[in-house]
């Protein structure tokens, strides 16, 4: 038997809506792929089957099924067949990376439509296919936004998900085609006008969103917080201003104001009442309002974490306020309690002037002893030993893959001095086999290099520790300076605040680094082994940190 007998292939086959009545249907094309193999003598494996999906990027399911078996090492697939090339990708970039990556491990992509020699001038034809895919892609989404722009300037809606307040209708446009417009809807519209006079009244984005759902009113589903308010709050389709294209459907990045379409829909608020609303929106909001420190002044900001809900803390005031206009009170809250109310969850509020001494204390006089310091030391000798056996395991794999390609090699070569006429398919097979030994061999070489290298035994010596105590020590002595906050993100992965103490994950990686650092040597390349400890004696309930009354 021959060995174009013998060749196995996957279809792939994609379609987007707009596509399937173009002849280019999913059926059609696993109908034109069969056929092609049938004539070829290829063997079909496998049929990845993408619906709706657009070939901009490979953010594809079934797309990125087809690759990651392909590229498995229990592969035994040649090629992937495909219609057209632009199946595969529309992307210049993105259609090279993943067919150079196919190709060290001897899979070809191969088009019905659109067939070309494996050699120099075969590769200059597809790049010239893959060029003009991705030229018809952008062709095809410029024709298809200046349609939507125009659609919505003749006062319909391109969207699925309406504004707040509003629902989708079916109407019949004067040409007779089916369009959607924007009408009020019968129960949000009324919330629109509820939440801003809440807010115009005086009431906070987290206040309003409180009331609400303590009403058992909900946000399509969903319970009301600070985000949902705002965002209403924001939106001029309130006042008959529907503002589309502010941001990119594919890529989600923010266009500029010059790319929006307005169209007017029903206004279900007066003006008055929405510039009032934008007028308290900039009084209170920090970003616009130098009247709140920066985030950046948190020491621990970002480190902290609600063990209620998961969520990360921020920083909220007391509402009083000193005689310089600085909030007298900060602490340290649940973001979810921040911005959703203490129903969605309760949180465990602390002063900052409190936590923040109170962790440094503790990490430079009880979590970082010489004790424990010697102890995350052998954790570390622990966690290498194990990542060199992981590294053993692998590299043995990779000899073996190794010396099957040898093999595979040696056996081509063979029946090349045979005389066996083996045409070009013995080429391309010789080639792939040894591009993909090359890339075996740079494997290799990046596994030996990723094994760490034994700790040096200086470390151990308690002077070395000492000497990386008393640093850290005055180093976290004074916490106004940004050395301090850079310790702290080195040596803390987080802090998780629960009822009654603090639990602190550090790193013993970076608590390693710094002793070598403390010696004057080299930073030490180190796993990432977590260091767990509460900072003792905290207590929630009393003195300074006494909750809140609601």
């Amino acid at each position: 038997m021959t060995r174009a007998a013998t060749e196995k292939v996957v279809a792939y086959v994609r379609v987007s809506t707009a596509e399937q009545a173009d002849g280019m249907s999913l059926d059609a094309q696993l109908r034109a792929i069969r056929a092609y193999a049938e004539q070829r003598s290829l063997t079909i494996t496998g049929e990845f089957i993408e619906r709706g999906a657009s070939a901009t990027d490979d953010s594809r399911p079934e797309f990125q099924r087809m690759i990651e078996a392909l590229l498995s090492p229990a592969n035994e697939v040649h090629a992937v067949v495909v219609i057209h090339t632009s199946r595969f990708m529309r992307d210049v970039e993105l259609a090279r990376r993943y067919k150079r990556e196919l190709r060290k491990h001897g899979v070809r992509v191969l088009a019905v439509q659109q067939e070309v020699s494996d050699d120099a001038n075969g590769e200059l034809m597809e790049g010239v296919y893959e060029l003009f895919d991705q030229h018809e892609s952008r062709i095809i989404g410029a024709r298809t936004r200046a349609a939507m722009k125009e659609n919505i300037r003749q006062g319909y809606f391109n969207g699925t998900k309406p504004p707040f307040g509003f629902a989708v209708e079916q109407v019949t446009s004067p040409s007779g085609k089916q369009k959607r417009r924007l009408v009020p809807d019968a129960v949000e519209a009324p919330l629109v006008g509820r939440v801003f006079h809440l807010y115009v009244g005086g009431a906070g984005a987290k206040a309003v969103a409180r009331t609400l759902n303590q009403s058992g009113i909900q946000y399509r589903g969903l319970d009301w917080n600070r985000d949902r308010v705002l965002g209403v709050i924001d939106d001029t389709a309130a006042i008959g201003r529907y503002v589309w294209g502010r941001v990119d459907g594919r890529t989600r990045a923010k266009r500029a104001s010059a790319e929006h379409v307005v169209t007017a829909v029903p206004a279900l608020i007066e003006p008055e009442l929405f510039e009032a609303a934008q007028a308290v929106r900039r009084q209170r909001d920090p970003v616009k309002s130098d009247r709140r420190p920066s985030a950046s002044t948190q020491l621990l900001g970002g480190l902290l974490r609600c063990g209620k809900c998961g969520e990360s803390y921020q920083i909220e005031t007391s509402g009083k306020r000193n005689r310089v206009g600085v909030a007298a009170h900060r602490y340290y809250n649940c973001r979810t309690a921040c911005r959703a109310g203490r129903e969605a969850c309760r949180g465990f509020r602390v002063r900052q002037d409190v936590l923040d001494p109170a962790v440094l204390t503790h990490l430079a006089d009880e979590l970082f002893t010489v004790e424990r310091c010697q102890a995350i030391l052998r954790d570390v000798i622990g966690s290498e030993s194990e990542q060199r056996q992981r590294l053993a395991e692998v590299r043995r794999g990779l000899e073996a893959k190794r010396g099957d390609l040898d093999q595979r090699i040696a056996r081509w070569c063979e029946a090349f001095e045979a005389g066996e006429n083996l045409a070009q398919l013995g080429a391309d097979r010789l080639r792939a086999l040894r591009e993909a030994r090359e890339d075996v061999e740079r494997q290799l070489a990046a596994s030996a290099m990723a094994s760490p290298a034994p700790l040096p035994p200086y470390l151990f010596k308690p002077e070395v520790v000492e000497r990386f105590r008393k640093r850290l020590k005055a180093t976290l002595g004074d916490p106004e300076t940004g050395v301090a906050r850079e310790y702290l993100r080195r040596l803390v992965d987080r802090i998780v605040i629960s009822d009654g103490d603090v639990l602190v994950e550090g790193k013993a990686s970076a608590a390693v680094a710094l002793m070598a650092e403390s010696r004057g040597g080299p930073l030490v390349s180190t796993t990432t082994t977590k260091v767990r400890t509460h900072v003792v004696g905290w207590r929630p309930r009393y003195d300074s940190n006494v909750r809140p009354t609601v």
